[in-house]
């Protein structure tokens, strides 16, 4: 049995017959996917749409939208998007080349692509998403792409810059400019844990989702040594801004945790790569 949010892309598609005038293009899979599939989002959460075609057509995308005024169309780096609100609930459909599919997969499994690039995301959806067209496709897609691999790309990446953070963060500190070390510290914090996450499958990069991330790990794995939304909660308490000689002493706390997750992170990949 189909669920609602599959049904209710089906019922797009085939109402403006999207596969059918795209034709052109060549689409070869489309699939649904956000934070809703994920267990992140709620019934207000956007639906996301991912359509795989081999070349854009500007004039067919075009005459699309004038035929169809409720949509909208733009583009975003390597991307085409097309936004409607059907329903009630907004429907996100990216457009997105096949090549550049394969070249970011394989850029993946050759651990040289970084997290802040923008099919990071692509992939990450990926997981959870759900095929309404060209299953094929998108199952062999899934089959090809090293997730291993993948779990690795923010931890080698934090990895390269935790050392200038950490040197960036002790220069404020010894200048006495303790609300900064104190911020910037904070920051390292989120960053160790975002790593150490994504060791543990948990590769969602929006910021937003940071703490169901931790509640989900900690829901799976009660044994863990850290208590991600304990440590995360200690760095905020008892925090007064204009109080030197506690941003001092906390700034200091948390650089102890930011080592010990770091230090564990090394380890892991160790034993992954």
């Amino acid at each position: 049995m189909l669920d609602k949010n599959k049904q209710d892309i089906l019922a797009l598609f085939k109402k403006y017959r999207i596969i059918e005038r795209f034709e052109k293009m060549s689409p070869l899979s489309a699939f649904v996917a956000g934070s809703i599939y994920e267990g992140f989002g709620n019934r207000r959460s956007d639906l996301d749409v991912f359509l795989v075609v081999d070349y854009f057509d500007f004039s067919i995308l075009e005459q699309f939208v004038l035929d169809n005024n409720k949509f909208s169309l733009y583009k975003a780096g390597k991307k085409v998007i097309l936004t409607v609100t059907e329903n009630e609930k907004d429907f996100d459909i990216e457009l997105h080349l096949k090549d550049n599919i394969s070249f970011y997969c394989k850029r993946i499994n050759d651990l040289k692509m970084s997290p802040e690039n923008i099919y990071y995301d692509f992939f990450h959806r990926l997981k959870f998403a759900e095929p309404v067209f060209g299953e094929d496709w998108f199952y062999d897609l899934k089959e090809t792409l090293n997730y291993q691999h993948f779990n690795l790309l923010s931890p080698l990446t934090y990895q390269m810059q935790y050392g200038l953070k950490v040197t960036d963060i002790l220069g404020e500190f010894e200048q006495e400019n303790f609300i900064t070390s104190y911020r910037n510290a904070m920051l390292l914090l989120e960053d160790c844990i975002n790593s150490f996450l994504s060791l543990h499958g948990e590769t969602n990069p929006k910021k937003k989702w940071l703490i169901k991330k931790i509640q989900r790990f900690s829901l799976q794995n009660p044994e863990s040594e850290f208590d991600l939304l304990k440590i995360l909660d200690s760095s905020y308490q008892n925090v007064n801004l204009f109080d030197d000689l506690g941003l001092k002493a906390k700034t200091l706390d948390i650089m102890r945790q930011c080592q010990k997750l770091n230090y564990d992170c090394e380890k892991l990949v160790s034993e992954v790569q």
